[in-house]
């Protein structure tokens, strides 16, 4: 049940995707997002993978933090991601 809801196990998606990820994540390990990334990577989906340091799984909902700085300019780039013009974080 669990690998048929599993990200990792769906790929390739298709789609650029980003991924933000706090090193303080105790509901789910920095190592699941990337092994999603090295997953999706390999079915040849763009990927990018941002690990923030000391910050937890719901840092990206407080616009005081790190993560949400970064969510919000990922989403408002001017260059999509898979673009071939951003670089990976």
């Amino acid at each position: 049940m669990y690998r048929s809801a599993s990200p990792r196990h769906r790929v390739p998606i298709g789609v650029p995707v980003a991924l933000v990820h706090g090193t303080e994540d105790a509901q789910v390990p920095v190592k699941v997002a990337e092994r999603y990334a090295a997953a999706a990577v390999a079915a040849g989906d763009p990927v990018e993978l941002h690990v923030v340091d000391g910050e937890d799984h719901f840092a990206f909902l407080d616009k005081r933090t790190r993560s949400w700085a970064l969510s919000r300019d990922l989403l408002l780039a001017p260059e999509p991601l898979g673009s071939g013009a951003r670089s990976a974080g």
